[in-house]
């Protein structure tokens, strides 16, 4: 993880590139070493009419390190091993003929399907993803000396209320719940190796009456079960700062920083977790699931398997990337086959064979020179396969662009939520939830969330098969069951065969033509 980050951009997750030309295109996966790969693209300029890509691999890592303190310059510091792992890359031809960045994605997506990577989602219900906040940690002084204390901001059964409430507000939705910060410590928690349910939610015994009454009302609760990282140390076994975190190049143990979004420096005081041994994952996943016994439980939240790859550059215990990666795949075979659905952030092409909610998925590129316009590349391969939620709502500028971007990129709303006022978490590490209070959120979630479903009911469980902007601002979305959706972002009603797309709105149209 860098030292300081300029800017916060999404990430490419899928390992692959796509070239249109007039004579036809190509689609090209990244098949061996993906996970040390990146994209060299190299523009048209006027000496050289040609651009082009590729794939970039990494073979030897390095970091930047000073000598001194004080020295403003650096050298390199290089890892003892090399990445070694045979690379490949798998090309497929297209043909002229109605080649467009549809076609790419389409081609990409048989070729999952035919490997069994993706298969058809059996829900056809449009989800709504909410995101509960359950405790935080926070600090008050006694007798003048700061102690911590573990602040509550949505209980157990204040997430049972907010649940049930929600799913009667959406009836035609398939309401879904993740549960962050639920163990003991909040969102800084331990190495999860057991049911550890925060007392001051309720317990062990509040959780799992939650998670049955929520079953029995046809909610699905994804609670986070992060064997990834771990918050803080333990003095009884599980996970100790010194010897269990992986290492960086420079022997340091490696942790992932929180980034103030001020100066995107790391902000040492909000949460960082250590990185654990990906190696470790699979023992612990087995202890935690055998201690959930018959909860009746059946989903759960892998936070960041699906976004975050680690290695480990320990000299006794060197672990690449792309072994790293069969970790976690191994993983979600192994939560899978105990009867669980998966839910995570991002969608990493390892982790698709046993996704089923991918939330906080961008529905934009990172604006660049060299991008003329987004398209829904990974909602076009995933739809109909992997239930693909938006980014937070909270984070939203604008409601009416995000419910048009919703509708646009067949997303899911997806919004984190807490029972407790937003005051609450004023003054503490956390005040980036500023936006989250229940009362707060639940309009707006109501106003989105009801637009965003009466617009996507129709193509729920379809497949996204084409993507068109038709004039600046009116975009034709179009899906395998014959139907398609008008999407017009300008300020004025455009005119077509069918009817009035409004300003700043949209307008389903059934069996073609527009």
């Amino acid at each position: 993880y860098q030292s300081s980050v300029v800017s916060q951009k999404y990430v490419v997750s899928m390992p692959v590139y796509g070239i249109l030309t007039q004579e036809g295109g190509l689609l090209a996966e990244i098949t061996g070493a993906a996970a040390t790969a990146s994209l060299y693209v190299t523009p048209r300029t006027s000496a050289d009419n040609r651009g082009g890509a590729a794939a970039k691999f990494q073979i030897l890592d390095y970091a930047q390190v000073k000598l001194m303190a004080t020295d403003t310059d650096t050298v390199n510091s290089y890892a003892e091993h090399i990445n070694s792992e045979d690379i490949s890359l798998q090309f497929s031809f297209l043909p002229s003929e109605g080649l467009s960045w549809d076609s790419v994605a389409r081609e990409y997506r048989e070729q999952l399907q035919n490997r069994g990577v993706l298969t058809p989602q059996e829900e056809e219900t449009l989800p709504l993803v909410v995101n509960m906040l359950g405790a935080v940690d926070d600090r008050e002084p006694l007798l003048g000396v700061p102690r911590e204390v573990i602040r509550s901001l949505t209980t157990f059964e204040q997430a049972q209320e907010a649940a049930v409430q929600l799913a009667e507000a959406f009836p035609d939705n398939q309401l879904v719940v993740r549960y962050s910060g639920w163990r003991e410590g909040g969102l800084k928690s331990k190495a999860l190796e057991k049911v550890d349910a925060e007392g001051v939610l309720g317990g062990r015994k509040g959780f799992l009456a939650m998670a049955e009454t929520l079953a029995r009302q046809g909610i699905r609760l994804f609670p986070d079960a992060d064997f990834q990282y771990a918050y803080r140390s333990s003095l009884l076994g599980g996970f100790g700062s010194a010897g269990d975190p992986v290492r960086l190049i420079t022997s340091e143990a490696a942790t992932k920083p929180s980034y103030n979004i001020a100066n995107f420096l790391p902000d040492e005081d909000r949460l960082t977790g250590y990185l654990l041994r990906p190696e470790s994952m699979a023992q612990r996943a087995g202890s935690f699931m055998d201690s959930l016994g018959d909860s009746g439980l059946n989903g759960l939240s892998l936070p960041y398997l699906a976004s975050d790859l680690s290695g480990n550059y320990d000299v006794n215990s060197y672990l690449s990337r792309n072994a790293a990666q069969g970790y976690s795949e191994e993983l979600l075979l192994q939560v899978s086959q105990a009867g669980y659905a998966v839910m995570s952030e991002g969608t990493n092409a390892y982790a698709l064979s046993g996704l089923d909610y991918a939330v906080n998925v961008p529905m934009e590129s990172n604006a660049h020179p060299l991008l003329d316009r987004s398209i829904p590349f990974v909602q076009m391969v995933l739809s109909g396969s992997v239930r693909i939620a938006a980014t937070e709502l909270n984070a939203a500028a604008d409601d009416r662009y995000y419910t048009l971007k919703c509708i646009e990129t067949g997303s899911s709303v997806y919004a984190t939520i807490m029972y407790a006022k937003s005051a609450e978490v004023k003054g503490t590490n956390y005040e980036g939830y500023y936006a989250a209070g229940y009362a707060v959120m639940k309009p707006r979630l109501e106003e989105v969330g009801k637009e965003v479903s009466q617009a996507l009911r129709p193509f729920s469980g379809a497949r996204m098969i084409g993507h068109t902007e038709l004039t600046d601002g009116l975009i034709r979305v179009d899906y395998d069951n014959g139907g398609a959706i008008l999407i017009n972002y300008t300020d004025s009603d455009v005119q077509m065969d069918r009817g009035v797309v409004p300003a700043v709105g949209w307008m389903s149209v059934e069996g073609g033509g527009a």
